[in-house]
């Protein structure tokens, strides 16, 4: 995990109260610091979404993504990286809550999260983003703003997709944009995020403030990992619907999540 300047938080919004990881060079205006850390996918929620367009339901929809490190020291070290971010957030958010280290059974992992609209009286001035038929492929995000409901999908709540790939010149590379569903369980990707603490609402409940590591863009890096997985995944469930296998390929089909 990296980011090039030495961070402090700055207030941002009104309402809710929320406190982003800010750099200012001097006498510019203040810029949200971006993060980024490497890993693989653990589990995923993005978009293209569909059904219900209900207020409720729009309030709490979120793209999502999880990665580990399959164990890796390096990802160990960026966890604690990421802990050093909330204690910043910490220092000006009083009772604010850690932020959650996933237990993924043999490993930890991180979630990254941005949710999907934003209600506009916490905005009113939050414009409707240009919508990317690449997420949007069954209409949703338009439906929702044809039909005028208060939430707006603006530019806090994009998330970018894409994959590294070489380019004209020799050892360079660049970043095209691709559609989320081309990512997949077990991807390496490069993941961008912000991170911000929400205080909490209420005189009465002064200690409910929450740390978001907030998802801007995911990068795929490498899917032969991917291609692997799938192929040693396949080979196994063969192998023990065949009645074949020891104890052996037994766990590691039990490890791949074989049926």
């Amino acid at each position: 995990m990296e980011h090039c300047k030495t961070p402090w938080t700055e207030k941002k919004y009104s309402e809710p109260d929320c406190w982003p990881v800010t750099w200012r060079q001097t006498g510019e205006c203040s810029e949200e610091v971006i993060f980024h850390i490497q890993g693989v996918i653990e589990d995923k929620k993005l978009a293209p979404v569909k059904g219900d367009r209900s207020a409720k339901k729009l309030r709490h929809l979120r793209q999502s993504i999880v990665v580990s490190g399959l164990g890796s020291e390096g990802f160990d070290r960026d966890i604690e990286a990421v802990m050093d971010v909330y204690a910043i957030l910490a220092r000006h958010v009083p009772g604010l809550k850690p932020i959650e280290i996933k237990d993924l059974g043999r490993y930890s992992g991180l979630e990254f999260s941005s949710r999907l609209f934003t209600p506009k009286n916490e905005a009113p001035n939050m414009e409707w983003a240009v919508i990317d038929e690449m997420i949007d492929s069954n209409n949703f995000l338009h439906n929702v703003k044809a039909s005028g409901v208060g939430y707006v999908y603006g530019d806090e709540n994009v998330v970018n997709f894409g994959v590294e790939v070489n380019g004209k010149e020799k050892k360079k590379k660049k970043t095209e944009t691709i559609a989320p569903h081309q990512l997949h369980i077990g991807d390496i990707v490069d993941i961008a995020f912000a991170a911000i603490a929400i205080e909490g609402r209420g005189a009465n409940n002064p200690t409910s403030g929450v740390a978001k590591l907030l998802l801007r863009s995911v990068t795929l890096l490498e899917g032969k990992h991917t291609q692997a997985w799938i192929k040693k995944k396949a080979m196994l469930e063969l192998l023990l619907t065949g009645g074949g296998g020891g104890d052996k390929e037994k766990a590691e089909a039990d490890e791949l999540g074989c049926e």
